[in-house]
C-alpha cells in the first residue's frame, strides 16, 4: 500500500500543527506551507518531517507543487480580519489544484455552529456572521467540488485559548488576576484538547468510507466557566476570576466589541455539543484535567509571573 500523503492547511498553526504532528507519529508524508521557512515552528515542523513549501494561499505554483502527490487536502483557515473574502478565494484555489492533480479527500476544519437558528443571541450583522457566513460558503464548495470523499470537522473550544490567545481571549487575566467576560459562571463549555485534534481529522483521513460526507461535532468533555478558572487558579497557583458584565455594559458594548459575539457562541454552545455522540464514533477523548497537567511549566509561566 502506498503512504497516505496529506496536504495539512496551517500546519504551523493549532489545528493544522495538531495534524500534522499526529499524521507524522503514524507515517504519513506531511506537505504544508510556510510564509517563512526560518521561524521556530516552521524549523520544528521539518525537523519532524513535514515537507515544507515557502508562499501563501495566494501562490498558485506553491500550491499546485506542495498539494501534488497528496491524497487528502485538510483545509483549516485563521479568519482575515483584513479581507474577509479571502478564506473563500483561498478555499477555491485549493479545491481547483486539489481536483487537477488527483486529491480524492477533502476535510474541512469549520465553524463550531452548523446551524444559526440553534443560537439564541445570534447577530447577523455583527463580525460573528460574517465570519460563519464565510465558512458555510466554503463548505458549500467542499460539498459541490465532487471529491470522492469530503468531511466536515466542527471542533470545541480550545483549551490551548488559556496560552495561545490568553491576551485575546481573557484580557487582562494574566496582568491582574481578573478578566471581565460576557460569559457567565455557570456557561458549559465543549473544551477541546490540542492533542484530540490531532486524533479526530486523523481518523477521518484514514478512513474515508466511514466518514465520507459526515458533519462531525467535536470536544473533549464539558466544564462551566467556574470549573475552569478555578482549575486554572490551582495550576496557576494564583486566583484567577471572571468577572461577568451587567446586561446593561452587554447591550452598551455588543455593536462596538466584537469579542461579545463570539462569547455569545460559546453561550450556546451547550446546545449544540453532544458529548455521547462525540464518544459514539470510539477516538480516544482527553480532559481539561489531563491538558493542564501536561501544560502546567507554560500555564505557571504566563498566570504566576505577576504575583
Amino acid at each position: 500500500m502506498s503512504q497516505l500523503s496529506v496536504f495539512v492547511c496551517g500546519a504551523t498553526g493549532i489545528q493544522g500543527g495538531a495534524l500534522a504532528r499526529h499524521l507524522i507519529h503514524q507515517g504519513s508524508a506531511v506537505h504544508a506551507l510556510t510564509r517563512d521557512p526560518g521561524t521556530a515552528k516552521s524549523k520544528t515542523l521539518e525537523a519532524l518531517g513535514v515537507k515544507l513549501w515557502q508562499g501563501d494561499y495566494d501562490n498558485e505554483k506553491a500550491l499546485r507543487e506542495a498539494i501534488s502527490g497528496t491524497n487528502t487536502v485538510f483545509i483549516n483557515f485563521m479568519p482575515d480580519f483584513s479581507d474577509f473574502g479571502a478564506n473563500l478565494r483561498h478555499a477555491k484555489l485549493i479545491l481547483g489544484i486539489a481536483k487537477q492533480v488527483g486529491v480524492t479527500q477533502i476535510v474541512y476544519s469549520s465553524h463550531s455552529v452548523p446551524d444559526i437558528g440553534a443560537l439564541t443571541y445570534y447577530d447577523p450583522n455583527s463580525m460573528v456572521a460574517v465570519i460563519h457566513n464565510s465558512k458555510k460558503d466554503i463548505e458549500k464548495e467542499v460539498k459541490a467540488a465532487g471529491f470522492k470523499y469530503f468531511t466536515i470537522l466542527r471542533p470545541g473550544y480550545f483549551m490551548t485559548n488559556v496560552l495561545a490567545f490568553h491576551n485575546i481571549m481573557f484580557p487582562g487575566l494574566a496582568e491582574t488576576g481578573a478578566t471581565v467576560t460576557s460569559l457567565r459562571p455557570d456557561t458549559n463549555i465543549p473544551l477541546l484538547d490540542d492533542e484530540t485534534m490531532g486524533v479526530f481529522p486523523s481518523a477521518v483521513i484514514n478512513d474515508p468510507e466511514r466518514f465520507n460526507g459526515k458533519e462531525i461535532l467535536y470536544a473533549d468533555e464539558y466544564q462551566t466557566v467556574t470549573q475552569i478558572f478555578e482549575k486554572l487558579s490551582k495550576v496557576a497557583g494564583r486566583e484567577l476570576k471572571m468577572v461577568p458584565m451587567s446586561d446593561e455594559d452587554i447591550e452598551a458594548q455588543k455593536t462596538s466589541n466584537p469579542f461579545i459575539g463570539g462569547q455569545f457562541i460559546i453561550r450556546d454552545m451547550e446546545k449544540i455539543y453532544d458529548m455521547d455522540e462525540v464518544k459514539s464514533w470510539g477516538l480516544p477523548l482527553s480532559t481539561f484535567d489531563k491538558f493542564l497537567e501536561r501544560e502546567a511549566d507554560a500555564i505557571r509561566a504566563v498566570y504566576s509571573k505577576n504575583t
